[in-house]
């Protein structure tokens, strides 16, 4: 569902790793056996992340493999933050929050008018860090 197009080569090596257990999920706008994107927050301020990188990493059983994701942290910008805010909770009205689904009839209530939302590229500069999430 995001609505956003990173770069082509992020240059994650030169980023900033940010420290997995300083982020702070707030909600998801993907998922995927674990959130993909959506709002975080990391030491009191708001950033957009986005799924980057996944790998898989043989543990000692060669039957079982380790996932790593690696993540973007962007600043979406004030004005922005507070939209992808506000679709998160039409989301949460119409077709789901934590804990009901919502009757399928009211969910082409969000999807229709979120599915023309314009794709919105994130340039470099926005993103400010790196995450990674590891077993």
């Amino acid at each position: 569902m995001t609505k956003f197009i990173l770069p082509k080569d992020i240059g994650l090596e030169a980023l900033p790793e940010q420290n997995y257990a300083d982020v702070k999920f707030i909600f998801n706008t993907d998922w995927y056996d674990g959130p993909i994107s959506g709002l975080c927050e990391v030491n009191g301020k708001e950033y957009w992340f986005e799924l980057v990188t996944e790998d898989y990493k043989p543990k000692k059983d060669p039957e079982e493999m380790d996932r790593i994701r690696v993540f973007a942290l962007i600043d979406l910008g004030k004005t922005r933050f507070e939209e992808e805010k506000l679709w998160h909770k039409l989301f949460e009205l119409l077709v789901r929050d934590n804990k009901d689904l919502r009757p399928s009839a009211m969910h082409d209530r969000f999807y229709k008018p979120y599915a023309h939302r314009p794709e919105t590229e994130i340039s470099r500069e926005q993103i400010i860090a790196q995450f990674v999430e590891k077993p």
